[in-house]
């Protein structure tokens, strides 16, 4: 039997008595496979003999050797479009003739995207599915994928349980997803061996299901969800949030675990971080997806899968000038609404990458917790990257701050991705030294880029900074200027080191 025919292995999971039950269940299941090993006998010794002669057994080896297993494979095509089954049914592919069990329970098939799935038929007694530690609420009428897809593929324990009853490891076979092959082979066992007698049969076992016993629990109904951490701070924490059923991806962003237990978390800021990112609605923007703040505030915001630009240091002139030009689409939307949406605090680590194809990326502008409606006095954000106007003592500032801040930050973004930002001896939140430093090195650098943010946007007196739309406008000649065969080639005129 090879792999590119298998698609899964199942085990039987648990301890004790739980465990030779779900034993029992495969090793009674055709096409069940013995253990590839056989567990080591211990010996008993008289007094007098040299136990330590004994050979170990080998910690090396994986505990699921010594267990029976039972292949799912793609030769061995259902007889119904179900897939392939269990439950109570004698013509289930693994029958568990227990009480509570349904007449079919669950099958595991593949979803419409071809994705290795656990789908519950409306059972009675439920059925919950693990990743690794993260378990699962009993469900009825719900799939849960489990091959096919990064997150299910990390995992190293799977775990299908009828809850009270018996539990299957499920090790998936990877495949790749992308072969053409692999989708001609899993619509085949998608569609099943239908023919007159089984669909007969496919309906009888649909309709008898066990019978209900007293005291039957209901489970939710609702998505479930596995998390894991993206980072923390202070004030919030921010988790990536993997829908089992769908395989969508979002990020959840809630307040922090200890400023929870001190409710020492603002629900207003919470508030105003939605509220702003409502009202934004652009290409080159993280969206909102929803909001609560009851009885804690949590965002739940869509995911870029390739993680902020902190992440990438072989960015060339092209990408970067791509990179600029979106974020100063970004900002125009943001800057021309009434009143204006300021940012406030961009950096590469509130750029998010898309997808990063060829010469080709993509990304959104996100992070918008120091985000503020019209024009503020208070400063915030990262010193690196503040526009001089913030960073002046408060006795020679302006009244307020505009959004020709974001403006110079970008612009800090833009230098720093093309050729790293320049050595400066000295403490960048000291004053506007540092402002004026840069200044003073991007209009000496050559380069077309180098000339564009030099004169429309690292330019220390806000009154002379470009406006997004003006930036993006300028900057769009100048690729423009450069195509429409646009190549790396020529890119690397544009930022002469």
């Amino acid at each position: 039997m090879e792999d590119s025919d298998v698609i899964a292995y199942i085990y039987p999971f648990g301890s004790g008595h739980d465990r030779e039950r779900a034993r029992d269940v495969i090793e009674a299941a055709p096409g069940s496979l013995p253990p590839p090993l056989t567990q080591p006998v211990s010996t008993e010794y008289d007094r007098h003999e040299r136990a330590s002669t004994e050979p170990p057994a080998d910690i090396f080896v994986a505990p699921l050797n010594y267990l029976p297993r039972l292949p799912i494979c793609f030769s061995s095509i259902p007889r119904t479009q179900k897939g392939f089954l269990f439950g109570r049914n004698k013509n289930c592919d693994v029958v568990l003739g227990y009480q509570g069990v349904s007449n079919i329970h669950f099958s595991i098939t593949f979803d419409e995207h071809n994705r290795l799935i656990i789908k519950d038929w409306n059972s009675l007694a439920a059925t919950t599915v693990a990743y690794d530690t993260d378990y699962t609420e009993p469900r009825r009428n719900f799939q849960w994928i489990i091959g096919g897809h990064d997150v299910p593929d990390r995992k190293h324990i799977i775990v299908v349980t009828i809850p009270g009853i018996v539990a299957f490891q499920i090790v998936a076979v990877w495949h790749d997803v992308l072969n053409p092959a692999y989708h001609d082979k899993a619509n085949r066992f998608k569609q099943g061996s239908a023919n007159a007698e089984t669909l007969l049969q496919d309906a009888q076992l649909s309709y008898a299901l066990t019978r209900s016993g007293t005291g039957v629990h209901t489970p939710n109904k609702g998505a479930i969800y596995v998390r894991s951490s993206l980072g923390s701070n202070t004030y919030s924490s921010v988790n990536r949030l993997w829908n089992v059923s769908t395989g969508a991806e979002t990020v959840e962003k809630v307040p922090s675990p200890g400023s929870i237990q001190r409710k020492s978390y603002d629900t207003g800021i919470w508030q105003k971080e939605a509220a702003i990112m409502g009202r934004l609605s652009h290409d080159k923007i993280v969206r909102l997806l929803a909001c609560s703040f009851d009885p804690t505030p949590r965002l739940e915001i869509e995911y870029m899968r390739g993680g902020s630009l902190d992440n990438y240091g072989d960015l060339t002139n092209q990408e970067v000038m791509s990179i600029t030009s979106q974020c100063l689409s970004a900002l125009t939307h943001m800057h021309e609404l009434e009143p204006p949406i300021i940012h406030r605090n961009i950096k590469p680590a509130k750029i998010f990458v898309v997808d990063r194809i060829g010469d080709r990326i993509t990304i959104k502008l996100g992070g918008f917790g120091l985000s503020k409606h019209g024009f503020f006095k208070t400063q915030g954000g990262t010193p690196t990257y503040l526009a001089p106007e913030i960073l002046r003592p408060p006795t020679s500032r302006g009244p307020s701050y505009t959004v020709a801040v974001d403006i110079w930050s970008l612009g800090v973004v833009a230098y720093e991705l093309a050729i790293g930002l320049p050595e400066f001896d000295g403490h960048r939140s000291q004053g506007t030294i540092w402002p004026a430093w840069l200044e003073d090195q991007i209009m000496h650098a050559e380069g077309q880029l180098a000339s564009f943010l030099a004169k429309r946007m690292l330019v220390c007196d806000e009154e002379h900074r470009s406006s997004a739309r003006a930036c993006w406008s300028h900057l769009d000649q100048i690729q423009h200027k450069n195509d429409p065969h646009y190549s790396a080639d020529e890119a690397a005129a544009y930022f002469d080191e």
